[in-house]
């Protein structure tokens, strides 16, 4: 997946790439790979939702900390792991894993984030 808001010309963007539901059965956890280009911002998050069916705005999101996610320090195009994301709080439950991209227009917020090799296990 990539997102990014570079050429764009709305004032605000939000872009989501939602994985199908997976059931936790046990402890799991969640890892990707994130790599930037041309960092001006923090635009990328990563977020589960126990009740997401179609539209992510209508769904209940929780923020999953502590992912390390490609930041402002790293190379351009530089495939950072995200580490292991623990996901033992949604046992016996379905979830949805979503990367969430916002930005902004020309001269705006408009750092490309790219996301590979999302794997729960």
């Amino acid at each position: 997946m990539q997102a990014t808001a570079y050429q764009s010309t709305e004032a605000a963007l939000e872009t989501w790439l939602v994985t199908p539901l997976i059931d936790i059965v046990g402890p799991m956890t969640l890892s990707f790979e994130t790599a930037k280009q041309v960092w001006v911002h923090d635009g990328l998050s990563v977020w589960v939702s126990t009740d997401f069916e179609c539209d992510p705005t209508a769904a209940t999101w929780t923020e999953l900390n502590g992912a390390i996610l490609a930041g402002q320090p790293n190379i351009d195009f530089e495939w950072i792991f995200s580490g292991d994301i623990d996901l033992s709080a949604y046992i016996g439950q379905k979830v949805a894993i979503g990367f969430k991209y916002v930005g902004s227009g020309p001269g705006g917020q408009t750092t490309t984030y790219r996301v590979d090799n999302v794997q729960v296990q």
